[in-house]
């Protein structure tokens, strides 16, 4: 499986991680864009039901591809660091 895959499943179980682990460090890229674009105010809940239903799927969205990014930049650093101490032969 290519790395770009295996850093998507690793976003998505992070973004699982977050809505049903008791933890809440896991969704904090959606909880920091929550902040950003609502504030501290409620008019979250004056949109419609619609409109919930996309920012939901955009905030799934923005979990799962920080979560993927990070996966990937860490395998990327951890394959070089790895390769760089592999004796040649």
């Amino acid at each position: 499986m290519s790395r770009g895959f295996l850093s998507f499943l690793s976003g998505i179980a992070m973004t699982i991680l977050s809505w049903y682990g008791p933890w809440e460090w896991p969704a904090w890229p959606a909880f920091a864009t929550i902040h950003l674009v609502f504030g501290t105010g409620s008019w979250y809940h004056d949109l419609s039901f619609g409109a919930r239903s996309v920012v939901i799927v955009l905030l799934i969205t923005i979990n799962v591809s920080f979560w993927a990014a990070v996966t990937f930049v860490l395998s990327r650093l951890l394959f070089r660091w790895h390769r760089r101490t592999l004796p040649v032969l």
